[in-house]
């Protein structure tokens, strides 16, 4: 009798499924997809509401992947594709503010 792996199974998880794994809304993983950063959904009939699913494979290597990108920084975890702007960015892209007096002020 032979051995079946489950991570050499590839096999189509639903939604259900998916949320358990990945704590991202429907939203958001859609973003995702349409930006090239989550694997494409699999539309599993024809019409335009059709149910769709994803490559569980896929699915278990991109988060493989996210893990694998992490890099320790002053003890914490940081991913390289960081949401958040740095520090620097953030400061030159804020323009001056007007107080009450008229006067202009730099945000800090």
């Amino acid at each position: 009798m032979s051995t079946i792996h489950i991570a050499d199974v590839d096999r189509i998880i639903r939604w259900k499924e998916l949320s358990q794994l990945v704590p991202y809304s429907a939203m958001h993983i859609r973003r995702l997809e349409k930006l090239g950063r989550f694997p494409e959904r699999i539309k599993l009939g024809d019409g335009k509401r059709a149910a769709v699913g994803w490559s569980s494979r896929e699915i278990i290597h991109w988060i493989g992947a996210r893990m694998a990108a992490r890099t320790r920084v002053d003890g914490q975890l940081e991913l390289p594709l960081s949401a958040s702007p740095s520090r620097e960015l953030t400061e030159e892209a804020t323009p001056p503010q007007e107080n009450n007096r008229g006067r202009t002020s730099e945000i800090q």
